[in-house]
């Protein structure tokens, strides 16, 4: 999603600066303009955070682990420390740092758990836990000065260059010729093409 979230931004006349643990794995994966950083989030230091984040108008946090990602240790202990402890840690630091505007891209596992408090969803899935305490501390360190906005969205459909598709073993099952298996009901999913501002399809 942060691929697709500087071209968009760079579509809208933005300047934008990314940081990455990783070199791009492909060339011109990003026009010149852009500003990479490399480096570890959560290896440096408050002052190194604050610094990268001083003289931008606004932020997104687009970083995290998911509940595929395998636990290392408690599950819970694993989920606060990459998606909570991170994420509230940043969001002070571009505080202190000026920053005026955030986004967290946050799960629709919150929306769930907040309208369906029947099923106990943050209380029985660590995952779902560490994303209520994620928007909950986040927030709580970013207001007033720092407005910041959760963004509790579905699955998204899209593609980064040189990276496989996250859905690439769904689509081999579906074109295979083996009967497919479904739970009853369902949940929502968008493609990234079909929400750009001005042209959304979903609903």
């Amino acid at each position: 999603m942060g691929y697709h979230a500087t071209h968009e931004f760079l579509r809208r006349g933005h300047s934008v600066t990314v940081l990455a643990r990783r070199p791009v794995s492909v060339p011109n994966l990003f026009p010149p303009t852009v500003n990479v950083k490399l480096a570890d989030l959560n290896q440096l230091p408050d002052e190194a955070v604050q610094e990268l984040a001083s003289g931008n108008d606004a932020v997104v946090y687009a970083a995290g682990v998911d509940a595929a990602t395998p636990p290392e240790g408690p599950a819970f202990d694993f989920f606060y420390k990459e998606n909570v402890t991170a994420t509230a840690r940043f969001f002070k630091c571009s505080r202190m740092a000026g920053v005026k505007r955030g986004v967290l891209i946050s799960s629709y596992f919150n929306y769930f758990d907040r309208t369906r408090p029947d099923l106990n969803l943050s209380n029985n899935h660590p995952y779902i836990r560490s994303r209520r305490e994620q928007a909950k501390e986040s927030l709580a360190v970013s207001l007033p000065d720092l407005e910041l906005m959760v963004l509790e969205i579905p699955w998204v459909f899209g593609v980064t260059p040189g990276r496989p598709p996250s859905w690439k073993s769904l689509i081999k099952y579906i074109q295979s010729p083996w009967p497919l298996f479904f739970t009853e009901r369902g949940t929502n999913m968008i493609a990234v093409p079909s929400c750009r501002a001005g042209d959304c399809k979903c609903s």
